[in-house]
């Protein structure tokens, strides 16, 4: 081998070393970077503490110099609050890198692509091809799978988005190529749906499957109990923006008939680790009434025993136990609770 290649060799060997080695984080940053979202197992994240810690991260170890660990950025505005500079540094991230290797860490980037796609979603005029990339990532990154593609479905039938091929195709995509396990791929893709078309037939009317369920107050719910009375079943979430926003109207309507025997039981479908917002919001918004709460998210008794696939979802029923109003809300809500307390009361 003449002495001409062996330098060759060597300077494209030096290269690479060079190149790999520039990916690769300081020693330290890696372990240092979990130790950012340390907390007690079952314990919620702490924004304020996360923000402290970020700040002594970012002192030790320079942006420009984390590699692998680049994605660091992004979760730190997002903690912030700035979710699209959080979508800005993902993306550029993505571009140099395939993948992120901490578990948690993907699972983060994936909640701020579904963030910023809900975001989207709700505009006067979302853009569809963004909307098909934010989908397509959050789908690729989040776990459980089935979680995002029912959260973009609704999403997508809300906004009656007639032109959204692109946005079911990236998800689509990105369920074929995940790493889940083939029956999560085959829930996931039952939960997308076919699309919106299909979707959007006129709702069927449903009667409410009665139950028995622990509030959150430790109370026992019976709704056979509450004969006699006008009850309301509201099936909400702390992270779904369409119930945060009907959530005013129907505290209006509780404080509007309440004194005419109307009673509302709400049904939250959240994870293990949101009493404590569930709390928030009853507080923001002056909700008087039990949540049915046993932390299984979508997998929630009483939301699986009525099959509930979308929120908000009410069912009004009448003195009897009868359901008379499926899926009625805003002013159409008031006016049947109106019409149930004069037509029981005569």
């Amino acid at each position: 081998m003449s002495r001409r290649l062996l330098v060759l060799l060597n300077l494209c060997f030096a290269v690479t070393a060079t190149s790999l080695s520039a990916q690769e984080p300081p020693a330290g940053a890696a372990a240092a970077l979990e130790k950012v979202f340390e907390r007690p197992a079952g314990q919620r994240i702490n924004r304020i503490e996360v923000g402290r810690r970020f700040i002594a991260f970012f002192f030790k170890y320079e942006e420009n110099a984390l590699g692998r660990l680049g994605y660091a950025t992004a979760l730190r505005d997002f903690f912030d609050g700035d979710t699209k500079a959080a979508v800005k540094g993902l993306d550029g991230f993505f571009k140099k890198f395939d993948t992120i290797r901490v578990d948690e860490h993907r699972r983060m980037a994936g909640r701020i692509y579904l963030n910023a796609f809900v975001t989207e979603v709700t505009q006067k005029t979302p853009a569809v091809e963004r909307l098909a990339h934010l989908a397509g990532q959050a789908t690729r990154l989040y776990r459980p799978t089935a979680t995002v593609a029912r959260t973009i479905r609704t999403s997508l039938v809300r906004k009656k988005i007639a032109n959204a091929d692109p946005v079911y195709a990236a998800v689509r995509r990105a369920i074929e190529g995940g790493g889940e396990s083939e029956a999560d791929r085959k829930k996931a893709t039952v939960a997308l749906g076919a699309n919106v078309k299909q979707i959007e037939k006129p709702r069927i009317f449903r009667d409410l499957v009665p139950f028995a369920a622990k509030s959150l107050d430790g109370e026992t719910i019976d709704i056979g109990k509450l004969k006699g009375k006008v009850v309301l079943v509201d099936f909400w979430g702390t992270w779904c923006g369409p119930c945060i926003r009907e959530m005013p109207n129907v505290v209006r309507a509780y404080e509007k008939y309440k004194a005419q025997g109307f009673v509302i039981i709400g049904v939250a479908l959240d994870h293990p680790d949101k009493a404590g917002k569930i709390r928030e919001i009853e507080q923001r918004f002056g909700m008087k009434w039990p949540q049915v709460y046993d932390g299984g998210f979508w997998n929630t008794k009483v939301a699986q025993l009525n099959r509930v696939s979308a929120v908000p979802c009410t069912y009004l029923l009448d003195r009897t136990g009868k359901t008379r109003y499926y899926r009625v809300n805003g002013q159409k809500l008031l006016d049947a609770i109106g019409a149930l307390v004069k037509e029981d009361s005569r």
